[in-house]
């Protein structure tokens, strides 16, 4: 399914307002790559998010390194919640697509990106990019969904019709190679499964909105919306129903740490100590 960036950018838009309280998971990872980050001991003086959404995190990174933030988003939702509920002096909220962003170079310390890559179309461009805007020791943090991301929904919706409801990710050898490609050295990379459990399928389905996920669903089938075909897969659902958690939404998550090649030898001096 190909990304259609006007429906995630009013999706995530519509999400503003009740995306810190739904989104359980992706600050979960979004704290355990933090705390990686505190344990090398870097002290970044000029940083970049990509996809920093409603601020919430972008804040908290500013506030513990007292950094210079230039914080992007694609949905003006997102930064106008952010600018209004997040705000500090130390941060420059920008309404961007990071496919468009101008990177400057040689600029920043950190670039940091949490649950957003995923969006993009042009990963590989957009890499190179980032390894270019970094400083000499630059560090690139992120995290995104991995392959295996909502395979309970994808595998349900295709055995139903013909239509792509759930945004293909990408694997981890994928990734790899397209960080390799854009001059980086890897030195950190984890993945790993994390189950959301849900009473049913509306519930499954009003998280997903909650989060921006609103894409990845039935909305842009047509003729697909029914009441019966929204009912045929809440009963097909049913075959993973754990009777004591309920439904599971899986999620692969991708976690890693990036240098530039040139800086690969300093980035393995730091995490020595982790």
């Amino acid at each position: 399914m190909s990304i259609q960036k006007p429906w995630v950018k009013q999706a995530f838009s519509a999400a503003a307002s009740t995306y810190d309280e739904a989104a359980v998971l992706q600050y979960e990872v979004a704290n355990k790559l933090f705390e990686m980050l505190k344990k090398m001991g870097v002290h970044p003086q000029k940083m970049l998010d990509i996809g920093c959404g409603t601020g919430r995190i972008t804040q908290e990174l500013t506030n513990y390194w007292s950094s210079v933030v230039t914080a992007i988003d694609c949905a003006s939702g997102m930064i106008d919640y952010a600018k209004k509920n997040h705000s500090e002096a130390s941060i420059d909220y920008l309404y961007a697509d990071v496919e468009d962003f101008i990177f400057p170079l040689a600029q920043y310390d950190l670039v940091w990106s949490n649950f957003a890559l995923q969006w993009c179309v042009d990963l590989k461009g957009l890499f190179k990019k980032i390894n270019h805007s970094l400083t000499g020791g630059g560090i690139f943090a992120f995290t995104l969904p991995g392959e295996h991301t909502l395979r309970e929904l994808k595998t349900l919706w295709r055995s139903m019709d013909p239509y792509d409801h759930v945004n293909d990710f990408i694997s981890a050898d994928e990734l790899s190679s397209l960080l390799k490609a854009a001059g980086f050295e890897i030195i950190v990379f984890s993945q790993q499964e994390k189950i959301q459990w849900h009473a049913d399928v509306k519930s499954i389905l009003r998280a997903l909105r909650q989060v921006g996920v609103h894409n990845t669903l039935a909305d842009r089938a047509p003729g697909l919306t029914g009441k019966k075909h929204w009912e045929k897969l809440a009963n097909a659902y049913e075959i993973y129903r754990d009777t004591n958690k309920g439904l599971p939404v899986t999620y692969e998550v991708y976690q890693g740490v990036a240098f530039s090649r040139g800086s690969a030898s300093l980035a393995k001096t730091l995490f020595s100590s982790i």
